[in-house]
């Protein structure tokens, strides 16, 4: 083979390994709309429209009122989004975890603080609460 080839394989290779751990791009998503179309489902299908979010990156803010250690390495936060729209636990919940290290200031946070994030919903429960994975801070 020659070097043209090989080269031509490698790259090809490179960029197949490179689409595969690529997050999937964020979707435009009202949380309030996720929640109302899952309630407002017939019982029997409520967890198969939830089902229908998993796996989809979204990019919200949130108004902090809750948070606490999980182990030593990691910090659960739950917050109310979008914050200051509907009042604290009238809106939907999102809650996920971090590694508090990698967001210095992160525990100063106090109660009714605004986040911005970005995760991958993980869970829709029928208390209104989103679960992310994969969640990076943008703002805080």
């Amino acid at each position: 083979m020659g070097v043209p080839v090989l080269v031509g394989i490698y790259l090809y290779i490179r960029n197949r390994l490179k689409k595969k751990h690529q997050p999937p791009p964020v979707q435009e998503l009202d949380p309030r709309r996720i929640v109302k179309e899952i309630a407002d489902a017939p019982l029997l299908h409520q967890k198969e429209i939830a089902k229908r979010y998993y796996g989809i990156r979204v990019e919200w803010s949130g108004e902090l009122y809750s948070s606490w250690k999980v182990g030593k390495k990691r910090a659960s936060l739950q917050l109310s989004v979008p914050p200051g729209e509907m009042g604290r636990l009238k809106g939907p919940a999102v809650e996920f975890e971090v590694d508090p290290k990698h967001y210095p200031g992160l525990n100063l946070l106090k109660d009714g603080s605004v986040v911005r994030f970005q995760g991958v919903v993980a869970k829709i429960s029928s208390f209104e609460i989103i679960s992310l994975k994969d969640v990076k801070l943008l703002e805080w």
